[in-house]
């Protein structure tokens, strides 16, 4: 399984990495971990991901993390 967080949220993204169009291996190597910088900046280039990957994202969603 492959569950990150990102802004607080936990998600099960397993199901989505063949599907990622970047390809897998740049959301495997946040597995386990805050991804959320990744997230925000698409891995370092600046800039977030869509309104669209955000609704996506939504649909792999756990829960929160609490203190």
């Amino acid at each position: 399984d492959c569950w990150i967080v990102i802004n607080g949220k936990v998600y099960n993204v397993t199901s989505y990495l063949d599907l990622h169009p970047g390809g897998a291996d740049l959301i495997l190597t946040q597995c386990g971990k805050d991804a959320t910088n990744a997230y925000n900046t698409q891995g370092g280039r600046g800039r977030g991901h869509s309104s669209k990957a955000d609704k996506q994202l939504e649909t792999f969603l756990l829960g929160t993390v609490s203190g």
